[in-house]
């Protein structure tokens, strides 16, 4: 946990050739603005992520760890997503580890 951010940050590192993203990876902490990727907004994962940060919609995310978190996406990556929590604590949450995304009714 970063504590001057007061960030949680969740790391995984997943390999299976099943996994692998067509999505360009990039180090943010190194990165000009001319070398970052755009997203892909044909695809249908990053329109759905893009409309529940638009909506605020609170969110079950299951991971493939099993673990589930819940909250509000805040932002989206090509790598990761933010999740705000009830308690205003971020979870920064690796594209890899989520098994689903399910807005909680």
């Amino acid at each position: 946990m970063d504590e001057k951010l007061g960030i949680r940050h969740l790391s995984f590192v997943i390999y299976s050739p099943s996994l692998q993203s067509p999505i360009k990876t990039f180090s943010p902490m190194h990165t000009s603005p001319k070398t970052l990727t755009e997203f892909d907004t044909s695809l249908p994962s990053i329109r759905q992520v893009q409309n529940l940060i638009k909506q605020t919609a609170v969110v079950d995310f299951k991971l493939v760890t099993g673990d589930l978190l819940t909250g509000r996406v805040i932002w989206q990556d090509p790598n990761c997503v933010c999740i705000v929590d009830e308690n205003s604590q971020q979870t920064t949450v690796w594209k890899q580890a989520i098994a689903y995304i399910k807005p909680k009714s």
